[in-house]
């Protein structure tokens, strides 16, 4: 979703960084509540992102720049896409692409996608064209549901920790309520039905009217797929509470783990409730174009569609991206060629940082998906100041991890706080692998010299402590 997620161009404008001007300000009174409510919206992802935008980093012109490893993007089969993406076969413009056509969806797209589909996610019925819609990103497709399926202050179940773009994609529009459903790294933010009765229960409580249950699967920030029994006992209990279920399955077929196979609700042999069960999928992250914006509903509602199809008149993408996306899965031969070359790609890229990390001595979750590890760096934020502590007392755990990261971001080394996906326990942050190697390694060697520098200066603290503790006791002997 372009101005909220992590995935902003370069170049974001001002409104986008956090940054509001003096006649910018002025003016605001005359805004929409809507326009108000948009500008005015904080987000952790854009307040690292613009200081990592304002000095990136290039081997040869910026060195010294900052190294973004917080931005969820898949770099490593680049070469191979842009070559696809620039070929004759690809690049083709046809009379019909200058004309408006239908807004959800050109029919070779519709049927490449039900192709892809089929041929992947295994669903155990057949996926045809008039059970998808397109939209311009799996933000706009996202948001366009949650207008469909929620009124202004109903309630989505969301587990923690969750992508932190759907603060902005589920409530700016739609204006829906986010409920959290809260989980524990202590079995790996495990989502259980007990778990969402809880969170439920006590938005129901509070008045709120729950209508739908948005799950990632696979997992961002963890990076890990759900088992198929886990799955169905959320479907299930889903179907008790009379709610949709919204599976945003953007990460697909970017699940590179044989330990851990991805399963598509689409997959499962009994949906407890086919008509109240969808799927959010695109190509930005499978496909690595996060900037192409072509993203895709499926349902077997045929209200909800409809609904979707009028939404996607002000949320259609480009017939040039409709066109190129479907000329490439055209080529069924080399989409399969490409879907396994860019797991094994994934899979070595995480070896080499899992690497790097253990030597590091930091923890994390292990994934088997996506293009990131969520590490733990708790045992490194404590000591950490910040700008807004005081002298009267330590800093709370909040300001550690914002210490933290902000002497990340100032040593070069731009990674994505726990808070920034709503994980409530302090001292986890996102580290994206997916770009070039080296760029990548000195990222870590960036965040190893950071976390020394802690570790050398905790220590020094704990000495003096003792020094001052043994001179007081001293003190009192005499």
């Amino acid at each position: 979703m372009p101005g909220m997620d992590e995935d902003v161009p370069s170049g974001a404008p001002p409104h986008q960084q956090g940054i509001l001007s003096s006649d910018a300000a002025s003016s605001s009174s005359s805004l929409s509540t809507l326009a108000r409510n948009a500008t005015a919206k904080p987000s952790l992802l854009l307040t690292g992102l613009s200081k990592a935008l304002a000095n990136p980093y290039h081997h040869t012109t910026s060195p010294l720049g900052i190294i973004n490893l917080g931005t969820a993007e898949n770099h490593l089969c680049f070469p191979e896409l842009l070559e696809k993406f620039n070929s004759p076969e690809i690049r083709i413009t046809t009379p019909d692409m200058l004309t408006y056509g239908n807004t959800y969806g050109s029919a070779p797209l519709l049927a490449s996608i039900a192709d892809l589909f089929n041929e992947f996610l295994r669903p155990c019925q057949a996926v045809v064209p008039a059970d998808l819609t397109v939209h311009a990103g799996c933000g706009a497709t996202i948001s366009n549901v949650a207008q469909a399926l929620t009124d202004p202050g109903d309630g989505i179940l969301i587990p923690c920790p969750f992508y932190g773009g759907f603060d902005f994609d589920l409530t700016l529009y739609a204006q829906a309520k986010l409920v959290h459903v809260e989980t524990s790294s202590h079995d790996n933010f495990l989502i259980t039905p007990k778990a969402c009765e809880t969170a439920y229960a006590n938005a129901v409580a509070a008045g709120t009217r729950v209508r739908v249950l948005l799950l990632t699967n696979p997992s961002n920030p963890t990076g890990l797929a759900m088992g198929p029994s886990e799955i169905l006992s959320l479907l299930e209990w889903a179907k008790g509470r009379n709610l949709h279920v919204v599976s945003d399955e953007i990460y697909a077929l970017s699940t590179w783990s044989n330990k851990n196979p991805f399963v598509s609700v689409l997959a499962l042999p009994t949906l407890p409730d086919p008509q109240r069960t969808h799927v959010v999928w695109s190509f930005s992250k499978d496909f690595g174009s996060n900037g192409i914006r072509v993203g895709v509903f499926f349902s077997r509602d045929r209200q909800l569609l409809k609904a979707m199809h009028m939404f996607s008149i002000l949320t259609n993408t480009s017939s040039l991206a409709d066109r190129a996306c479907a000329n490439l899965l055209s080529d069924r031969k080399w989409v399969a060629w490409y879907v396994e070359e860019n797991k094994k790609r994934m899979r070595e890229s995480f070896e080499k940082t899992a690497t790097a990390l253990k030597r590091m001595r930091v923890p994390y979750i292990e994934p088997d998906s996506g293009f990131f590890v969520f590490v733990n760096l708790s045992r490194w934020i404590a000591p950490v100041g910040d700008a807004s502590t005081t002298s009267h007392g330590p800093p709370s755990e909040s300001a550690g991890w914002r210490g933290l990261w902000n002497r990340l971001i100032d040593a070069g080394i731009y990674i994505l706080p726990g808070e920034a996906f709503s994980c409530r326990q302090p001292g986890f942050f996102r580290i994206v692998h997916t770009l070039n190697w080296d760029v990548v390694r000195l990222g870590l060697e960036r965040l190893e010299r950071v976390l020394d520098e802690v570790e050398v200066e905790t220590a020094s603290s704990h000495l003096k402590d003792m020094s001052v503790e043994l001179f007081d006791m001293q003190k009192f002997h005499s």
